[in-house]
């Protein structure tokens, strides 16, 4: 508070503070500010000391390694990528869980190319930016990865693995579509 506004103020019809009255007024705002800076110079001087001291032990931990600062931000950095890859396995895994795969080495392989893709996180944190557009091509690319929906008929429209032309004459007869593990199985272990 300045002097001249308590001189300056109007108290009505012309009347002005006295002098003395401005006076105490001052003295006592004068009070209040010298108290408010006790806390903030009690305040800067901790400051100054946890500085000092903060120097001090930077520099002893310079002596036991001059290079721990720039290996601590590597360790954060290398965490920090750590838990970026995990989040992104796990939107993979849960994205991938809406599709059926023809077998576990499949859907790894598919897995693995939407990792080796790089797609960035979507800014809510829960999806893959480009993700379905990805899986479009994929299953362009790669239609035996993926199982086929039921259509009606045998195997959903797909040839059975013994009608492909890969049947030999008395080998057992492969009567639905399935996996080249369950093909195999029936050739090499026949039921009869």
């Amino acid at each position: 508070m300045k002097r001249e506004f308590l001189e300056g103020l109007d108290l009505g019809e012309g009347v002005k503070l006295p002098k003395s009255a401005v006076d105490a007024i001052m003295a006592e705002n004068g009070k209040d500010i010298e108290a408010a800076k006790a806390p903030i110079a009690t305040l800067t001087t901790e400051k100054e000391g946890l500085q000092t001291r903060l120097a001090e032990a930077n520099k002893k931990l310079e002596g036991y390694d001059p290079e721990w600062k720039a290996k601590a931000e590597q360790a954060d950095r290398d965490a920090q990528a750590k838990i970026a890859e995990m989040q992104t396995d796990m939107l993979i895994r849960d994205a991938l869980a809406k599709y059926t795969f023809t077998s576990t080495f499949a859907k790894d392989g598919v897995a693995g190319k939407v990792k080796q893709a790089g797609l960035k996180m979507a800014e809510d944190g829960k999806s893959l930016m480009g993700f379905d557009d990805l899986m479009k091509t994929i299953q362009e690319q790669n239609p035996d990865a993926f199982k086929a929906e039921d259509k009606g008929g045998a195997g959903g429209g797909k040839l059975p693995f013994g009608v492909a032309g890969t049947q030999k004459p008395g080998a057992a007869k492969i009567e639905e579509a399935g996996t080249l593990r369950e093909a195999l199985g029936a050739a090499l272990f026949p039921k009869n």
